[in-house]
């Protein structure tokens, strides 16, 4: 497959030239689209979880010190926001190198991991 000889991924730097290191590109950049979504539906899970927590501490009428929870919760978030940030871009830099062989796998990730993440969300809310 002399097509794939020589196609640059995201720098000049980063060139494949043989076809098992194109098909670890593709696998790889279906994989990252995959772990996306997984990281939004864990988000979307944490979430889900600690509102149910405070709504059950105050049916209770539980008064209780929340300070470093909620910071430590806080600070996961953050963690978990700049990766899905991180990983987003690094999909849009993908994409946008206008390579079919490259953007195909980014939308090939991205709706395999929402098939397996988030489509049972979409449908229980």
């Amino acid at each position: 497959m002399q097509w794939i000889a020589d196609t640059v991924q995201l720098q000049t730097g980063w060139v494949v030239n043989s076809e098992l290191e194109f098909w670890m590109a593709i696998v790889g950049i279906v994989g990252l689209g995959v772990v996306y979504e997984m990281i939004r539906f864990v988000k979307f899970l944490l979430i889900e979880v600690y509102k149910a927590k405070r709504e059950e501490a105050a049916k209770a009428r539980v008064v209780e010190q929340r300070c470093l929870t909620e910071w430590c919760f806080h600070g996961g978030l953050t963690l978990l926001y700049t990766t899905e940030m991180l990983m987003k871009f690094t999909l849009m830099t993908v994409f946008m190198t206008l390579n079919i062989c490259y953007a195909l796998p980014v939308l090939i990730g991205l709706g395999l991991g929402h098939s397996l993440f988030a489509a049972n969300r979409e449908l229980t809310s």
